[in-house]
């Protein structure tokens, strides 16, 4: 099994960066809530997937970097799990599991 690397710090403007393997997530805030989604609601996060060439394996060797694809999905703050900036602001969000993408 993957190890989670922590991409943040190449990311100022996210939340969190997250590689696992071949996958890579990158959560943000929107300036300001935007009807973004196909239904219509108004979204406040937006989450960046991207599926890579290289897998993940240290902090600094820019896998994520390496895309072959990527999607864009958009979140209302009720929707991230009970507990999600808890954890955020602890340092222990594993974006893999708080997103159910695969």
């Amino acid at each position: 099994m993957s190890e989670v690397i922590d991409y943040s710090s190449n990311f100022a403007d996210s939340l969190v960066a997250q590689g696992k393997g071949s996958n890579f997530l990158v959560l943000s805030k929107l300036d300001q809530p935007a009807a973004l989604r196909a239904d219509g609601k108004k979204a406040q996060f937006e989450l960046v997937y991207r599926w890579l060439s290289q897998d993940c394996e240290r902090e600094n060797d820019e896998a994520y970097a390496c895309t072959q694809g990527s999607e864009v999905t958009y979140w209302q703050r009720k929707e991230l799990k009970s507990g999600f900036f808890d954890r955020l602001k602890a340092g222990t969000i594993n974006l893999f599991d708080e997103f159910s993408l695969f």
